[in-house]
């Protein structure tokens, strides 16, 4: 048999979640709606793709020809032997070789002025 003061701490736990729900019905029966449509929704979602690719199963090998096409017939990938590049490469022009002026460049061109 039980002993008092477990069914006593049994009988208070139950107290407890008895006050809480009653305080808090509205609160609990709104989440419970939101969880629900949120099921509902996901359950939709998912047996929507379930068709979906259900459909592309039955179209059979005339899918798989238009799949195969488009990947053949996609966007050539330049790369970096290509004259113009790769897109993400930056473009460099040749450099002019620029030397530094000596000093007596630079007195010759203060006695111009």
């Amino acid at each position: 048999m039980a002993s008092p003061a477990a069914q006593s701490s049994a009988d208070g736990l139950v107290a407890r979640v008895q006050t809480i729900l009653s305080e808090n019905r509205r609160v609990i029966l709104l989440a419970a709606a939101a969880a629900t449509a949120g099921g509902i929704g996901y359950y939709v979602y998912t047996q929507r793709r379930l068709n979906d690719a259900g459909e592309d199963l039955e179209k059979g090998e005339k899918d798989d020809k238009k799949k195969k096409k488009k990947s053949k017939a996609g966007k050539k990938k330049k790369t970096v032997d290509d004259p113009d590049g790769p897109l993400l490469e930056e473009i460099r022009k040749p450099e002019e070789k620029s030397e530094d002026p000596s000093a007596e460049d630079i007195a010759a061109m203060t006695h111009e002025v």
